[in-house]
């Protein structure tokens, strides 16, 4: 059964930054898939290509400089190159297209002044945005639209979709409220407030290194490393439109960052100006009181101009007169970098190495992926008809391999999913879900290294039928199929894997990965169980609760593998929790973090 909530009065802004697209909400369904945002290699990973096997979705993560030392903490610097819909904001990276590659937290919130940030709490005092206490009021507050009509507001499930944590090569976790329902948390004195799923755990810190007015977050890892996440970095992202409550008396006026950059809106459309604001770190220190500084521009929030740690190692980065990393020096050796491009669209176009050889870079294609709509035909089912550009992206190694990827635009469906339609009011061009029953990616489609001395190594990339349904229309669980496939053909072999896609309940979850010459030709088959359901088991039921009123869930609670079977040529072997723990003998043997302490492995007699 459908929902409806009758038109009700928005938030509308004025104003769109220039040459930058502007987003209607049922447009940005993909941020509020977190399930999409875990990533891995599949092949010859030369090129530094992490790919979410179950949404496509790729990017690439080269680290130039590594330093040893005497402690693992690294001393590195990393860069980062996301292939996604950059909504006419191409090369605000630290290497222009491409990203700075470090440790830290961000979320996308409504733009504002020079001295404060959108990264704000619903609570009489907004600026404290970490020591919370509930999800309710963790999310930011409903903002009023600029040179809108008195009455017209945005809300917080709207333009945002989650804070989160990034880890250079490790994907992204959502930032959870931490709550009573989840016991476990360091025992070193301090308040936690927030945890992810891989058990980062923060507390707060009363003041930002930089001047931001209100809190930052002091991070405690799972190796007991404690990271300064204190240093505020702001940065453009899309304009978010709806339509006005009301035809008021529009402004031109600005009072946000970067000036009156303002632009008049349709007669009876808001928008609303927002910015990616990430918090990056100042200090990490491991157990043993090993350290690593990073040190800012002090005129330029989130120019990185040193890496130092305490044994010694140091890193010094140079930026040219568009802002963007020239070179990076350690000692007597130094990393050059070149761009190509004009305006707004420059790439990173070469990294020289000290030892005279060189990165050959051309990602003009991709960088200007796009995925668009014709929202005159937008359902509840769909944003409208899928348009776009993916574009294909070429790099040459240092050791002459060329790596070609190729990507194309991709709808992912989500099963048995609530069905809550929403009307954002009259004159919107159709209502969006509150729990999107599809996304849309731009996804890998093929891979190929080549090069001197090298066989072409090709790999093609074959996504399934969506599977999108509604609960509503699946009365049983055997009603609507509840899995996708994405099939994987390789130099050596070919190979399926099956995730299921049941909103919030398997979502993502790998369930199979079958392996052969061809479909008829299958030599391995490995199936997964997970345990979803932890009532009774040695873990708590919730590792904390999302702000997101509209995300997919995924992180909040433990789903650990119980149990794998593989079957090889006739042979199945057998891995699974065992469960002979708990009081009486008969719980799973997972410890508190849903760790299994105890395993039974298995296989078939021989034939």
């Amino acid at each position: 059964m459908v929902r409806w909530i009758a038109p009700v009065i928005l938030l509308g802004v004025l104003g769109a930054a220039e040459a930058q697209d502007i987003k209607a909400i049922n447009q940005e369904y993909a941020r509020h898939i977190k399930s999409a945002e875990a990533i891995g290699a599949l092949g010859n990973d030369l090129f530094g290509d992490l790919t979410n096997l179950y949404t496509g979705s790729t990017e690439f993560a080269v680290t130039d400089v590594s330093l040893p030392g005497n402690s693992a903490l690294p001393v590195a610097v990393s860069r980062r190159f996301q292939v996604q819909p950059r909504d006419g904001l191409y090369s605000q990276g630290r290497f222009a297209d491409w990203e700075l590659d470090l440790p830290y937290l961000y979320g996308i919130f409504a733009r504002k002044t020079l001295s404060s940030v959108g990264w704000q709490v619903s609570t009489s005092t907004p600026d404290a945005r970490c020591s919370v206490t509930d999800k309710y009021v963790a999310a930011p507050p409903e903002v009023p639209a600029d040179g809108a009509a008195a009455g017209n507001y945005f809300w917080a499930e709207e333009y945002w979709s989650g804070n989160s944590l990034h880890l250079p090569g490790g994907g992204d976790q959502e930032m959870l409220v931490l709550t009573s329902a989840n016991p476990h948390r360091p025992t070193d004195g301090a308040t936690y407030r927030w945890v992810t799923s891989g058990q980062w755990f923060f507390s707060c810190l009363s003041a930002t290194a930089n001047g931001i007015v209100g809190e930052a977050f002091l991070a405690r890892s799972p190796e007991g490393w404690i990271y300064r996440f204190d240093h505020v970095s702001r940065r453009r992202t899309s304009t978010l439109k709806k339509p006005l409550a009301g035809l008021g008396t529009l402004s031109l006026q600005s009072a946000t960052a970067g000036g009156p950059d303002i632009q008049p809106m349709a007669s009876n459309e808001a928008n609303l100006q927002r910015e990616e604001i990430q918090i990056l770190p100042t200090r990490v220190e491991d157990r043993f009181g090993n350290w690593v500084t990073y040190t800012y521009d002090a005129n330029n929030p989130g120019r990185l101009t040193k890496i130092q740690a305490s044994d010694g190692r140091q890193l010094d980065l140079t930026y040219n007169a568009s802002g963007y990393i020239a070179t990076v020096t350690a000692g007597t050796r130094t990393w050059t970098y070149a761009y190509s491009g004009s305006g707004t669209n420059i790439g990173l176009s070469s990294v020289a190495l000290p030892d005279g050889s060189a990165w050959s870079l051309n990602m003009a294609d991709v960088r200007s992926a796009s995925i668009q709509y014709n929202s005159e035909y937008a359902t509840c089912e769909s944003p409208g008809t899928l348009m776009g550009h993916a574009g294909t992206a070429t790099m040459t190694h240092p050791s002459g391999a060329v790596g070609t990827f190729a990507f194309a635009i991709k709808r992912h469906g989500r099963s048995y999913v609530d069905k809550f339609c929403l009307y954002a009011g009259s004159g919107y061009s159709g209502p969006y879900a509150q729990y999107p029953q599809t996304f849309d990616v731009v996804a890998l489609a093929s891979k190929q290294i080549s090069g001197p001395g090298l066989t072409t190594a090709t790999w093609n990339y074959s996504y399934g039928p969506a599977n999108a349904s509604w609960d509503e229309d699946c009365p049983t669980p055997t009603s609507c199929p509840r899995t996708r496939t994405v099939t994987v053909t390789g130099p050596e072999d070919w190979v399926r894997h099956t995730f299921g896609n049941k909103w919030a309940d398997d979502e993502g979850k790998l369930l199979k990965v079958e392996r052969g010459a061809n479909a008829t030709s299958i030599l391995r088959v490995e199936n997964r169980t997970y345990q979803l359901n932890a009532s009774g088991q040695l873990y708590p039921a919730l590792i904390g609760e999302s702000p997101n009123l509209r995300g997919d869930g995924t992180g909040q609670r433990h789903a650990p593998v119980r149990q794998t079977i593989v079957t090889q040529q006739g042979r199945t072997f057998t891995w699974q929790v065992a469960a002979t723990c708990g009081s009486n003998g008969t719980t799973l043997c997972f410890d508190q973090f849903a760790r299994p302490t105890k395993v039974v492995k298995s296989s078939a007699a021989a034939p």
